[in-house]
């Protein structure tokens, strides 16, 4: 029989490969590997529990991992003791959100995550920690909510990939030496009180209940503990149940004021920022001799709302009968200037170029505070396009608004994959149209406007063209305002 000689480092990897202490994935709704009787297009619902599901691999070398399908906010925990080596938080590249543990030996890469808590790269974590929460960001956008689970050594993660089945395989066979524990502490109710809102302020989650109650609840807090969160909702006291810029402005507002580490000032509403908020509301509850959760709830009762805001109401409401879109700042926060001046102008219509420019910006802003791009033109004194059609740009055109965004500059026939492809991708998706290609003018209807997109044609391979108009007049492909 021939004589096989393992070295220390192989043995250690073959121990490594059996002992995860955590499942990726915090509780039993999951499903290991695709499979079609439970995830195929035609199912519905997905099969999504431990103990129902077919796990199986669906590694190969090219994949480089496994995915694990759960639902969208399905906690993400680390599967081992170890130390934060990667973290991205952005939901755009391949991966999307994601973040790799190092135990000491290998590499533990969790992808395509809907949120990424408050932490860091250097970060030391134990099995079982909360890491963040389950998504389909990056290139996983099309698929189903889900974790890329890949293990990697030293080498990296295409030249030393390792297949991750043994250590699923491991666990769900019921070897768990740890399980999920969003708090680290013995009380299994304790998660109930967890927040967890992911990083674009978008989402806010509360394991074990609605979404948008419990975003009422935190906006209940705000306005309990004085922060403007705006004036929407049906009482305009900002109580929407979405969590928007609005109440996340308020979320940062009140971090700045209880902590004085700037890294704790993220608008995520973590265990960390949720403590604090209950410990404040507590004090109100104990002076005013009732229970917490009655004072809470009590928020937009008669007593919370003045009588001086009904005459504001009325104008509110008849703003809303044009239009249910309303922006306090139709700036976005951009400064202002003249024509020519690459600022935001003031002006048109309503002074906001009949409600166009707030929604051009609120793209600006995405694009500035999500991908860094920066503005290149607003409003000008040019009147035509260099084909001859009125710009939606000059200052003449009093209903109108266009910004240009300045991306990496890219040449005609190369790959999609650049940052402008990116941005575009998120742009058409965040006007519900995911997936509309590039390389000729879109036009979208979204909520009463027209957007007009250019990218990647003539004249638009260094930025992106973002026109928007009130849907009144429509456009045409001779009619396109650039």
């Amino acid at each position: 029989m021939k004589k096989i000689i393992i070295t220390e480092s192989q043995l250690k990897r073959v121990i490594i490969e059996r002992s995860i202490e955590a499942f990726p994935v915090g509780g039993n709704i999951y499903n290991v590997g695709y499979d079609e009787e439970g995830l195929g297009r035609k199912v519905k619902p997905k099969v999504l529990d431990k103990d129902k599901a077919v796990h199986n691999s669906d590694y190969s070398k090219r994949h480089g991992g496994i995915d694990i399908f759960a639902l969208k906010g399905e906690p993400v925990v680390s599967p081992v003791d170890g130390m934060i080596v990667k973290i991205h938080k952005k939901p755009y590249g391949k991966g999307g959100k994601s973040i790799t543990i190092n135990d000491g030996q290998l590499n533990f890469y969790m992808a395509h995550l809907d949120s990424v808590l408050n932490l860091e790269k250097g970060d030391v974590v134990q099995a079982g920690d909360m890491l963040g929460t389950v998504g389909k960001t990056g290139n996983a956008k099309n698929t189903h909510p889900h974790v890329h689970f890949s293990v990697y050594g030293s080498g990296g993660y295409n030249k030393d990939n390792i297949d991750p089945w043994p250590f699923i395989e491991n666990i769900i066979s019921g070897n768990v030496v740890k399980k999920y524990s969003p708090m680290n502490n013995d009380d299994p109710n304790e998660k109930l009180d967890l927040f967890d809102i992911d990083m674009d302020g978008e989402i806010l989650q509360r394991w074990g209940g609605n979404d948008k109650k419990n975003v009422k609840r935190l906006q209940s807090m705000l306005i309990l503990l004085d922060y403007d969160i705006g004036n929407y909702g049906p009482n305009k006291d900002g109580r929407d149940g979405i969590y928007g810029p609005y109440t996340k402005n308020g979320v940062i507002e009140f971090q700045k004021d209880v902590f004085a580490d700037n890294n704790e000032w993220d608008g995520m509403v973590g265990p960390n920022t949720y403590e604090k908020l209950i410990e404040m509301v507590d004090e109100i509850a104990e002076a005013e001799g009732v229970d917490r959760e009655e004072l809470i709830d009590s928020v937009g009762s008669e007593e919370y709302i003045s009588t001086d805001n009904e005459d504001d109401d009325s104008e509110l409401e008849m703003d809303r009968e044009v239009d249910d879109t309303t922006f306090d700042d139709p700036t976005m926060g951009f400064p202002t200037g003249g024509p020519d001046s690459k600022k935001a102008m003031v002006g048109g219509v309503n002074e906001d170029w009949d409600g166009s420019m707030p929604r051009a910006l609120a793209i600006a802003r995405m694009a500035k505070d999500d991908f860094g791009a920066s503005i290149t033109s607003q409003k000008r004194k040019e009147e035509h396009t260099a084909g001859g059609n009125t710009s939606q740009h000059w200052v003449g055109s009093i209903k109108s608004y266009a910004v240009d965004l300045n991306v990496i500059d890219v040449s005609p026939g190369s790959p999609k994959d650049s940052e402008g492809d990116l941005l575009w991708d998120a742009i058409v998706d965040y006007l519900g149209e995911p997936g509309l290609l590039s390389g000729q003018w879109q036009n979208i209807i979204f909520e009463g406007y027209r957007y007009n997109l250019g990218w990647r044609v003539r004249g638009h391979y260094n930025h992106i063209h973002v026109g928007v108009k009130r849907d009144s007049t429509a456009l045409t492909e001779s009619n396109v305002f650039l």
